[in-house]
């Protein structure tokens, strides 16, 4: 009846099944223990009769001088020649005559007259004259913004960095006499 019961759970291919036995609870700890060794080892036998200095990248005193750095960029900027555009603002010293004539404001292009009766309206706001101006050009009209007239640049400017503070940006024009 073993007999019996043997062939019932046998593989069919009449090989046997060996049964292993069930790991070990500290079996995680031997392999691990292993490699630390052997790095060890590997670690002494490598570095073991190397005398390991740390060797300075400067030459040691009265072997050889330092080799000379050269930089090219001096001679670069001394030749150099950099454009820089006239601002009147910035020149200090003697004050230039002004031109005769008036100043506008341009604050904006617009293809739309709305846009532009609206940016009028927000300088309009600020206490600025400004008003629209149909322009043909390039097939269409466009609506631009002027504010002014000003008598000189200075009130140009100083309106121009109020139009700023508004994040409006503008351009300077003159108008001949």
């Amino acid at each position: 009846m073993a007999k019996a019961a043997s062939r019932r759970h046998a593989p069919a291919s009449g090989a046997r099944r060996i049964e292993t036995p069930p790991p070990a609870q500290g079996g995680r700890g031997v392999p691990f223990l292993l490699g630390l060794c052997c790095g060890i080892a590997l670690t002494l036998l490598f570095t073991r009769g190397e005398d390991r200095t740390l060797e300075s990248p400067l030459p040691k005193a009265g072997t050889a001088s330092i080799p000379e750095v050269r930089f090219e960029f001096p001679e670069v900027l001394r030749d150099a020649e950099v454009l820089v555009p006239y601002v009147e603002e910035y020149l200090d010293g003697e004050a230039k005559p002004e031109e005769v004539g008036e100043y506008l404001l341009q604050a904006g292009a617009f293809r739309n007259a709305e846009d532009a009766d609206r940016r009028r309206a927000m300088i309009l706001l600020q206490d600025l004259p400004a008003r629209t101006v149909a322009v043909r050009r390039d097939g269409g009209t466009w609506h631009r913004v002027l504010v002014g007239p000003f008598e000189n640049r200075r009130t140009a400017r100083a309106a121009q960095l109020a139009l700023l503070r508004e994040d409006i940006d503008s351009l300077v024009l003159r108008s001949e006499p």
